[in-house]
């Protein structure tokens, strides 16, 4: 099972991060989420076993035709790849 690590803020839905914890664009993502009080859980799918690291990519590829980072994951269908602060905006304003 993927361990996700929670940040409180604000409940704009179930939102979640597939990340690389090298990436300067996931970190640029998941900083505009902690600025705005956002609230998300994440994973560095860099830091999971290989087991876990697949079942990442299960879930990823229900949002997304490849493996891309950052990846928000919004509730069970949506999803922003790559940081683009102007969808992250979106999400926030509803």
């Amino acid at each position: 099972m993927i361990e996700f690590t929670k940040v409180e803020g604000t409940d704009y839905g179930n939102i979640r991060v597939f990340a690389l914890s090298t990436c300067v664009w996931c970190k640029k993502t998941m900083q505009f989420l902690d600025n705005n009080n956002v609230a998300y859980s994440y994973v560095y799918v860099d830091k999971l076993s290989d087991e876990d690291v697949e079942l990442c990519l299960q879930e990823q590829l229900k949002y997304a035709e490849e493996e891309s980072y950052p990846l928000v994951a919004i509730g069970e269908k949506d999803c922003i790849i790559g940081y683009d602060k102007s969808e992250l905006k979106k999400l926030i304003k509803g």
